[in-house]
């Protein structure tokens, strides 16, 4: 596969000639900036059988931060594209979307020497872990009649070999250290060897070892897919010690040491990889770029700080990317930072914004997203209103009865949804109330609570009211009033 850094100006994508059905496909999508529109579903879909494959990489991207399960039937024929980048983002978008019927699908591309590792990861993310080989003994794999091929310096692996005499040399910690070094020799030369158990084994030694030495060797083997992923992720049992070597192979010429790099990083989780993968947003690889996206989401409460800091970049891409993590990871932390992107020149960081303060749900956004409900631009004014229904503040209901008469039917019709919203919201909260106060030992208070119960004619008080009902403790007197309030309740539509 050839990286984006390949210096002989080639595109990435060897698909087949670009035609105007796939410009106009590209220039769709490009232009979808939101996720609430219905055409834009449709739009994607039918972007999947574009003859470009820039447009089919887009559209499957598209979907897969939009997790969309309409699209997973479709991703999954497209597991066998023509183009390995298409192919590989498919496999990403399976993962992201979550969607168990995708297991099937990607089990068998396991051992597939350019996509395996993407399957892997996919699976993983869909809770389908591969059976794990037994735990490699180091003199099992390496026995004694067995020669260990040369390592990069020359040297065979002999004990003997290359040990040089020490004054020390009779002190335990030094004959510790020396067979430590050898095994380690013995390792990695192991990853280069074609039988791929050997391989799997000696990977996942080192991995168990722990030693940061080992981290550019074990990515060189599975950029070179000479590991079996079947077992278990060697950069991820490396653990804290192989954090700095990885951030520094996010800035490697192969853009798939990147996309490695970053997976890797990830699956540690440590915060000190927080602020190089946010940075790793700019890079010029589309992969690299969701991997990093996914790799800062799954990293959690130390991504944040420095995604926030990331909402203050001059590059409008950097905050559109920054602002959609911080929603999907939730932390109202991020609110009053988002609140001032809502102002940004840039339309995308506004309507990224507006999306993630609907995600985290936070009430001190709803008078900044009452505000956006009259931005110049439509993609702002739908994400606002959906946004508000989400949040369910009915402080929001005047200004989305507003937005009602918008020109555009879809923000009219998202600001009616919101409110349909707010309210539903409202009556949940009302009925849990409610509920609650029939276990109170006040008489009025019960029996206030069982008439409000009739009115609202919300069915999912029935269950309820039919247990204290059967109460034997409850006065005739209340009886007779949750009688009357389930009579209500029955003869009402379904307000659930």
């Amino acid at each position: 596969m050839e990286s984006s850094s390949d210096g002989k100006g080639k595109s990435r994508f060897q698909g087949r000639k670009k035609g105007r059905s796939a410009d106009r496909a590209r220039e769709r999508i490009a232009n979808t900036q939101f996720d609430g529109e219905p055409g834009a579903i449709d739009q994607l879909l039918d972007a999947l059988n574009d003859p470009d494959p820039q447009a089919r990489f887009r559209a499957v991207k598209a979907l897969g931060r939009m997790r969309e399960r309409q699209a997973v039937p479709m991703l999954m024929d497209m597991l066998d594209d023509p183009v390995l980048q298409v192919a590989q983002v498919c496999i990403q978008a399976l993962g992201v979307i979550g969607d168990q019927q995708a297991i099937s699908a990607l089990i068998p591309l396991i051992d597939h020497p350019e996509l395996g590792m993407f399957a892997l990861a996919s699976l993983r993310r869909l809770g389908y872990e591969p059976k794990e080989s037994p735990p490699p003994q180091f003199e099992n794999f390496f026995g004694a009649s067995r020669q260990p091929e040369p390592s990069r310096n020359g040297m065979n692996g002999n004990s003997n070999h290359h040990q040089r005499p020490s004054q020390n040399q009779n002190n335990p910690r030094s004959r510790q250290s020396a067979r430590d070094e050898n095994e380690m020799e013995w390792l990695i030369s192991a990853l280069r060897s074609d039988d791929p158990v050997e391989r799997a084994r000696a990977a996942k030694s080192l991995g168990k070892r722990g030693d940061w030495r080992a981290t550019e060797p074990l990515i060189r083997a599975l950029h070179e897919s000479k590991y079996d992923p079947a077992n278990d992720d060697p950069l991820d049992q490396l653990g804290d010690s192989a954090v700095e070597p990885l951030i520094a192979s996010l800035q490697d010429a192969d853009a798939s040491v990147r996309v490695l790099a970053v997976m890797a990083l990830a699956k540690i989780g440590d915060g000190r990889a927080a602020e190089p993968l946010v940075a790793a947003l700019q890079d010029s690889d589309e992969l690299v770029q969701m991997a990093v996206w996914t790799a800062l989401v799954d990293m959690g409460r130390p991504a944040v700080e420095p995604l926030i800091s990331a909402l203050r970049d001059n590059n409008p891409d950097i905050q559109r990317s920054a602002a959609l993590a911080l929603g999907e990871l939730g932390d109202d932390a991020a609110v009053d930072s988002l609140v001032e992107v809502l102002t940004d020149i840039d339309y995308r960081a506004r309507s990224a914004a507006a999306k993630a303060l609907g995600q985290i749900g936070d009430y001190r956004a709803v008078p900044a997203m009452m505000v956006a409900l009259r931005d110049k631009d439509i993609t702002v004014r739908r994400r606002a209103a959906t946004a508000l229904g989400d949040i369910g503040d009915p402080r929001a209901i005047e200004a989305l009865v507003w937005a009602m008469e918008d020109h555009d039917h879809i923000v009219s019709h998202s600001a009616i949804i919101a409110i349909h919203n707010i309210m539903r919201q409202q009556v949940d909260r009302s009925l849990d109330r409610l509920i609650k106060d029939l276990y109170q030992s006040n008489i009025k208070v019960r029996a206030s609570a069982i008439v409000a119960i009739g009115w609202l004619g919300d069915k999912r008080a029935i269950p309820p009211l039919v247990e204290a009902l059967s109460d034997a403790a409850t006065e005739s007197y209340l009886q007779s009033l949750i009688i009357e309030s389930l009579r209500k309740l029955r003869q009402s539509p379904d307000a659930s």
